[in-house]
């Protein structure tokens, strides 16, 4: 299991919304996300072909999905201040890692500063 977390300046209802409009992957996720429905069951439709399902989701709270290979889940938890602690969690299925997860973990890490950085400049 990796896990990585960043905090947001905004609340959750704003980096929540943000999440989870297709339109915004581009600007922090390495796959672009064509279309996205957001209930258990639903799949997420990247532009490359690949395909997630939702297996678990609390609208503003948190999202479960997992392809073939990993599951992934976002958390999106309030802090003290108002702002959004953002928290990634990789369950790899059919990876294995050489380097005990240090590069996908580079990866993520990577991403949720990219996110957070949109996110903040959309508001």
């Amino acid at each position: 299991m990796l896990k990585s977390e960043i905090t947001v300046e905004l609340p959750p209802y704003f980096v929540w919304a943000f999440f989870t409009q297709p339109d915004n992957w581009h600007q922090w996720s390495r796959l672009s996300l064509s279309t996205a429905h957001w209930e258990v069951g639903g799949r997420l439709r990247f532009e490359k072909g690949m395909i997630s399902t939702i297996s678990a989701v609390k609208e503003g709270a948190f999202v479960t999905f997992a392809d073939d290979w990993s599951e992934e889940t976002w958390e999106f938890e309030p802090t003290r201040d108002g702002h959004t602690l953002v928290r990634v969690t990789e369950n790899p299925k059919a990876m294995n890692y050489t380097d005990h997860g240090a590069a996908a973990l580079e990866k993520t890490r990577k991403a949720l500063e990219k996110f957070k950085a949109a996110a903040e400049h959309d508001e």
